[in-house]
């Protein structure tokens, strides 16, 4: 018995060591000019100490480099050179932002794919719209809070409730405010979104922004969800119904173009886009 539980405690370890990694590379992915060590912490939320040892041994293994004035980390070419084949012409990743791209066009708006990353949501891809004035462009990738998003709404409404109560709790006392009073009126909301395909969040995640989003239903998994998003002054009336009608028509050609690309739900059809 003590066998099998010393077992089990290893393979817990190496799981979190895992995750920790994954994480600590999705951080500095989102700095293409380097991050500190500190600051990695900060973001990655994982103990300085413990991101030393994983930048340590990402280094030896050529994944990371670090400035040896400044010491900030920064994806190497070994790993960019690992996943240029996702570049190429035919790829996957080009279809992605070309898809993105359209809605953008169409509706004059920033565009992207999110996922969700615990109980919160991840942008993994984004194009910007035509407006110098809107959505200002942010480093990708990043966590935002699921439920004040349209596309973690979305996620949320076809995932697991005990995460959507994770996601409503962490921060349902942070401004901006939110007409939702309680877990049971997210709840609601949630239903609301999975019997009409799509949801639309206004000056919930920032004060003034509107987002649209739907469902990327890839081989009847609801992983993914593709959203655009921009100022409630031009987001509204007949260009919000529009808006709507963009997003669900394209999110369904996405879903069909990961369906056609063999590659099943996951980050690694996006890799390049970081």
């Amino acid at each position: 018995m003590s066998t099998l539980n010393g077992d089990v405690t290893g393979r817990s370890s190496e799981l979190g060591l895992v995750q920790k990694t994954v994480v600590v590379v999705r951080t500095v992915a989102g700095y293409p000019e380097g991050i500190g060590l500190s600051d990695l912490s900060r973001e990655s939320g994982i103990a300085k100490a413990t991101c030393h040892r994983v930048v340590t041994a990402l280094e030896a293994e050529g994944w990371l480099v670090s400035d040896p004035v400044t010491r900030r980390v920064r994806l190497s070419l070994d790993l960019l050179f690992m996943t240029e084949g996702l570049a190429t012409e035919e790829s996957v990743t080009r279809g992605v932002r070309q898809v993105l791209s359209d809605v953008a066009r169409a509706t004059g708006e920033t565009a992207g794919v999110d996922r969700l990353s615990g109980d919160q949501a991840m942008v993994i891809v984004e194009v910007p719209g035509p407006h110098l004035i809107g959505h200002a462009p942010r480093r990708v990738p990043r966590l935002l809070s699921s439920w004040r998003t349209s596309t973690g709404r979305v996620l949320l409404a076809w995932g697991d409730p005990d995460v959507a109560r994770a996601s409503f709790e962490r921060d349902v006392a942070q401004p901006p405010q939110t007409s939702f009073h309680s877990f049971d009126d997210l709840a609601t909301e949630l239903t609301v979104i999975r019997n009409r395909g799509f949801a639309v969040t206004q000056s919930q995640l920032e004060q003034g922004l509107t987002a649209v989003a739907a469902p990327v239903r890839v081989h009847g998994q609801v992983t993914y969800a593709l959203w655009t998003s921009g100022p409630h002054y031009r987001l509204t009336g007949e260009r919000l119904d529009a808006a709507v009608e963009v997003v669900r028509a394209q999110a369904q050609r996405l879903g069909a173009l990961l369906e056609r690309s063999g590659i099943g739900p996951g980050v690694a059809a996006f890799a390049a886009g970081y």
